[in-house]
């Protein structure tokens, strides 16, 4: 695992690369069970079942319901049900099925109930994508049209989880993940001492670039971090 400092836009930045070893070992395996078992993170397994919840569409191995969120637009988010898929780490080929029926289900009930527009009276594009890491852990897609807040940092395109689970089953089992730490890898990292290594700038440099779609001037300063236990 790797930890991240970076300035972007004036704004200072925390993000941190996660490989399979760190996801996969048993200090995180058992901050995840702690967490899913929180009661604040039990209404993802209920939805289903909850009468305040408005569900719109349901299959058997997912559903489509509104997003609750203190925004003003209109958001959604496809569940999956299958306990075992916490994050996009538990994906593979065998599932790309379900993700399919779940994303053109999804796209026909926006096109025939929903046509977001934005302030200048252009319609504005669906979006569909995962969060890594997410906030629940019940793999589920978030569906907006407003782009303001997608949390780039955490982001992963439907589609390119679809286009590389198609070239490997193992794709994201195995990845490198660059992802924004939040309060989850706060408690995973909050004992480990980090170490400074200089080997890790050019790779950490280009997975930024290509995270935040957008050249980082040789100005930025990257200040990397590998994490080894104590």
């Amino acid at each position: 695992m790797v930890t991240i400092q970076y300035m972007n836009s004036r704004v200072m930045s925390n993000v941190m690369i996660c490989d399979h070893e760190f996801h996969f070992s048993k200090r995180t395996q058992r901050q995840i069970d702690l967490t899913t078992s929180l009661a604040s993170h039990q209404w993802i397994y209920h939805v289903s079942s909850a009468n305040d919840e408005e569900i719109l569409l349901e299959a058997d191995q997912w559903l489509l319901a509104k997003d609750k969120h203190p925004g003003t637009d209109t958001r959604f988010l496809i569940i999956y049900k299958d306990r075992a898929l916490r994050t996009i780490r538990d994906l593979r080929r065998h599932h790309i099925g379900m993700l399919m029926s779940s994303l053109r289900a999804t796209r026909r009930y926006l096109m025939q109930n929903h046509h977001e527009v934005s302030n200048d009276g252009s319609t504005l594009t669906w979006s569909f994508f995962f969060h890594y890491y997410p906030s629940v852990f019940q793999l589920h897609a978030h569906v907006m049209a407003n782009p303001l807040h997608r949390n780039a940092d955490r982001l992963h395109a439907f589609n390119h989880i679809i286009r590389n689970l198609i070239t490997n089953t193992h794709w994201y089992r195995d990845a490198l993940i660059l992802t924004k730490t939040s309060r989850f890898t706060g408690l995973l990292t909050q004992n480990i001492s980090p170490y400074h290594v200089n080997v890790w700038g050019d790779m950490v440099r280009n997975l930024l670039r290509i995270k935040l779609k957008s050249k980082l001037p040789d100005s930025v300063k990257i200040n990397t971090h590998l994490s080894r236990r104590r």
